[in-house]
């Protein structure tokens, strides 16, 4: 037999603490066919670029605060904020319809007034998991319409994780907690909780019950307030650096939807199971192009039928992977509101510990990923006890966090030449 000579652009294969990414990608010289019998798969390094240099964390059992030091105006914070625009939080009737959105820019990141500070916000909320997702996706959309978009934090389950701050962290400066926030007094304490933003004035004593921010109402002293921490992006005149434009409006994106045309990706992840002894991961995502369109076989573009997105509004699609969906409800017996409806790369990356109130996967075995990740590409089978789904609905579903678990001995084998050829 021939052995197969590669050319490979860019090396393809992701682990990323928690998450397995695989990516097929464009044919430079790499003689593997003694290791993989489809061959041009390798090992990418720093895929998030340095947003993640400041998020070493193991995901998704280490999701937390990002920034932990006292909070500088000069510095600049990334995050789902823009750290260079001024906020309005828009308090709704319902607490789903509160968010924040852009009002101005300021390069100096003072906001004084009624505003909210974006680089503020961002140092006050951004969890560990927020650039992971904002890199990758353009970020976690709970608001997504043709001419919408609201992004919201990654949920923090663990109290241990519940910081609380004090800002400033030492003395007295109405100005600076006004060139931040909207209030005008001495310090604020605070701490991020789930995906709210907990606050109260002149105290860190942030204890329940809470009360909803009303801005038209007095700021009260004996109240702590909870604000979602969900934005508004892509906002027209306002637009971040990684919108794209899709007729009038447009949409975040980050590298898988910039990569579509140039690779295939597939997601492996944990169960949700909390308990240390268990080990394994499972396929989420069949390997596939996510783009409107795919090549088929005949390295001809066509539509592209799992696509994770609409080529006109940007609008993430919810199921694109229905067969899956469908496979993973039969095998596990899940019916009605536990049936899984959530299903692709996109979708998967962006809302893994959404899905259920159920605390995140700790003690997350990486090397049973990384060599279920290895057995997928040498066209191996799956472990059976991995794909163990026995418990009642609602077990099986918070066990799945919502998505597929695929036997992919069950998918179509893997076929890279089919367009890698150089």
């Amino acid at each position: 037999m021939k052995e197969a000579s590669l050319i490979i652009k860019h090396r393809v294969f992701v682990l990323v603490a928690g998450i397995g990414m695989l990516m097929a990608t464009q044919p430079v010289v790499a003689n593997i066919q003694s290791f993989l019998p489809q061959p041009p798969i390798l090992i990418i390094e720093n895929i998030l670029s340095k947003q993640v240099d400041l998020a070493p964390v193991d995901l998704p059992s280490d999701v937390r605060r990002l920034y932990q030091e006292e909070y500088q105006e000069s510095k600049v914070y990334e995050g789902y904020f823009d750290s260079k625009k001024c906020y309005i939080y828009a308090d709704g009737i319902e607490e789903s319809d509160a968010y924040f959105y852009p009002d101005f820019h300021s390069r100096t990141h003072l906001c004084p007034g009624p505003f909210w500070s974006g680089n503020f916000l961002n140092w006050a909320t951004t969890s560990s998991l927020d650039p992971f997702r904002k890199t990758l996706t353009g970020g976690l959309r709970v608001k997504d319409t043709p001419t919408e978009t609201w992004l919201e934090s990654a949920r923090l389950d663990r109290e241990t994780f519940f910081q609380v701050l004090r800002f400033p962290s030492e003395g007295l400066s109405p100005e600076r907690v006004n060139n931040a926030t909207p209030f005008s007094v001495n310090w604020i304490g605070m701490r991020s909780q789930g995906n709210q933003l907990r606050l109260r004035l002149l105290s860190e004593d942030l204890v329940q019950p809470t009360s909803s921010l009303v801005m038209s109402e007095p700021y009260s002293l004996d109240k702590t307030y909870e604000l979602p921490v969900r934005v508004a992006v892509c906002v027209n005149g306002l637009r971040e650096d990684n919108c794209k434009a899709y007729g009038n409006y447009a949409k975040p994106e980050g590298l898988i939807q910039g990569g579509a045309q140039n690779m295939r990706f597939t997601v492996l992840g944990f169960l949700n199971d909390l308990f240390l002894a268990d080990e394994g991961c499972v396929m989420r995502a069949p390997l596939k192009f996510v783009g409107p369109m795919r090549l088929n076989a005949q390295g001809e573009w066509e539509d592209n039928p799992s696509k994770e997105w609409n080529e006109t509004t940007g609008v993430l699609i919810r199921n694109p992977d229905k067969e899956e969906a469908l496979q993973t409800n039969r095998v596990a017996g899940l019916r009605g509101d536990y049936a899984i409806i959530d299903s692709g790369v996109i979708n998967y990356i962006n809302k893994f510990g959404h899905m259920t109130s159920k605390n995140h996967k700790g003690s997350d075995p990486v090397s049973e990923l990384f060599y279920q990740s290895l057995a997928y590409l040498r066209n191996l089978a799956p472990i059976d006890q991995y794909l163990a789904l026995r418990g009642t609905q609602l077990d099986n579903y918070q066990l799945v966090d919502g998505f597929p678990v695929i036997n992919w001995i069950s998918e179509p084998p893997i076929n890279l030449n089919a367009w890698c050829k150089p």
